[in-house]
């Protein structure tokens, strides 16, 4: 018999597989029974969540992420993409979602805070918002807090935003953190090819862009200009 509705998972993200064909109604039905037999399994997990199968508008999408919190105990961080998500691509996001969490336990607790350049110290304050997708040439994203992109923000796009930005792609186009003049916001990207940054009221001059760092990189106001430092993730 053919299955309407599938659950795959690994350990930081849940892929629910829905049959293109089947009346959605009959898939929200087939959902909770799935999620109901399997609620002990799904018990107090942070996740990552991708729908495959059929294409979902919003609201679709918000109706089964409704049902999924209600019949099981999974905190659902963010919806992936169907495009190229990996089990690393999830493991990012579910950590990137856990550091508003793990910095209010230090500092209740009077921890100490690690270096600037660690990924403990990337906080995205109590608003921070995902955003799913590359930014392609022409295109700009503004957020009034601090935001999370699940893809790379192309040559020409812009990406600005009144908190931090935490990019987990590619940063070719621009980035401006910390609108309005807060200089303790920072830009992080796994990839930073921009020579056009701005945090604060600070720009980073286009010959001061370090192209020799590789890998994951965070841009931080030190000392009154933008420095770029490898960013310690793992």
């Amino acid at each position: 018999m053919k299955q309407l509705v599938m659950l795959k998972g690994n350990r930081y993200g849940i892929t629910v597989y829905l049959d293109p064909e089947a009346p959605f109604d009959v898939l929200k039905e087939v959902l909770k029974d799935k999620l109901g037999k399997s609620a002990d399994f799904f018990r107090n997990v942070r996740l990552a969540l991708r729908f495959e199968g059929r294409v979902l508008n919003t609201e679709q999408q918000r109706e089964l992420l409704e049902i999924i919190e209600s019949y099981s105990q999974l905190n659902i961080v963010c919806i992936m993409q169907n495009e190229k998500d990996t089990e690393d691509l999830f493991r990012r996001a579910v950590d990137w979602a856990g550091y508003q969490e793990e910095k209010e336990k230090r500092t209740a607790l009077h921890l100490p805070v690690n270096k600037w350049n660690s990924l403990d110290d990337c906080y995205l304050g109590n608003k921070g918002q995902f955003y799913k997708g590359t930014l392609h040439f022409g295109q700009i994203v503004e957020s009034e807090s601090s935001i999370v992109v699940l893809g790379s923000i192309q040559s020409g796009a812009k990406l600005i935003a009144r908190g931090n930005i935490v990019i987990l792609g590619s940063l070719k186009g621009a980035a401006y953190a910390g609108a309005g003049g807060k200089k303790e916001a920072f830009i992080a990207a796994l990839d930073m090819e921009t020579t056009h940054l701005k945090i604060g009221n600070v720009i980073l001059p286009a010959a001061r862009l370090p192209s020799e760092i590789g890998g994951p990189q965070i841009a931080r106001i030190e000392k009154g200009s933008i420095r770029i430092r490898p960013l310690v993730m793992y």
